[in-house]
């Protein structure tokens, strides 16, 4: 898949489309007045509520409430490491996410008569719930510093293989627009780009374009990769020689 999208990047490829009907009817909300949004358009993952939760020995109580991010995350996170040929369950692997954290439970009112209750809605588990499932047994911390997010989740997780607090570590991020309010918030606030498009620097940007995706990096030290024989598909000049192993994302 990341062989894919870096064609797409090289070929200049865009993939804006029309607000899919399943999230919100765009027809319905658009216009620039108080309360609208401004643009038709937007960059959409597709099957977004598509998880096989008994892959992962996640409950359905558990699945029900989790954040799609929390799930694409978990997704990325098996595929990631498979695709790296790193032995992981019970070993000292860090985990280190960002997302959109609004669960399936803020947006749907939640089944008050689950009497053993599930955690796996809250912030925190958008990292703790990959760990868990996984068998990790690193640091295991979310990250939220808005458009920054998963930037900062790499420096930390470049910061802990520096202090060999663990092994290898996982960094993840996941961009979902699936909240109808977040449209109208960014509209209002003359944010998002009438037109949809990005254009940083430019005289005529006149705001961004929302656009979805999800990917999880696997960062260990080059040394220790190649001892392990493991998939190694770039390589970065940290001041420790840290090998970036293997990644996976999903993209529209």
């Amino acid at each position: 898949m990341y062989k894919e999208f870096f064609e797409f990047l090289l070929n200049k490829g865009e993939s804006y489309e029309t607000v899919l009907p399943e999230r919100f009817n765009i027809d319905a909300w658009k216009g620039h007045k108080l309360r609208q949004i401004v643009t038709q358009k937007g960059s959409f993952l597709k099957n977004l509520y598509q998880f096989d939760h008994v892959e992962f020995g996640i409950t359905v109580a558990d699945a029900r409430a989790m954040a799609l991010s929390t799930r694409k995350l978990v997704e990325h996170s098996l595929l990631s490491l498979l695709n790296a040929g790193i032995e992981y369950r019970g070993r000292n692997v860090g985990c280190y996410m960002s997302g959109v954290v609004f669960g399936i439970q803020s947006m749907a009112d939640p089944d008050v008569y689950e009497a053993r209750g599930t955690f796996a809605g809250y912030s925190y588990s958008i990292a703790n719930k990959v760990s868990y499932h996984l068998d990790l047994v690193g640091p295991s911390l979310p990250t939220d510093t808005a458009c920054s997010s998963t930037v900062s989740a790499l420096h930390l997780a470049v910061q802990a293989l520096r202090a060999e607090e663990c092994e290898t570590v996982l960094i993840g991020g996941s961009q979902l627009n699936h909240r109808l309010v977040d449209w109208i918030q960014y509209s209002t606030g003359s944010l998002l780009s009438p037109d949809r498009k990005c254009k940083p620097f430019d005289a005529s940007a006149n705001g961004f374009g929302r656009g979805e995706g999800a990917c999880v990096v696997v960062l260990k030290p080059l040394n220790a990769a190649i001892c392990d024989d493991d998939n190694i598909h770039a390589l970065r000049a940290f001041p420790m020689a840290s090998q970036l192993v293997t990644n996976k994302f999903d993209r529209s």
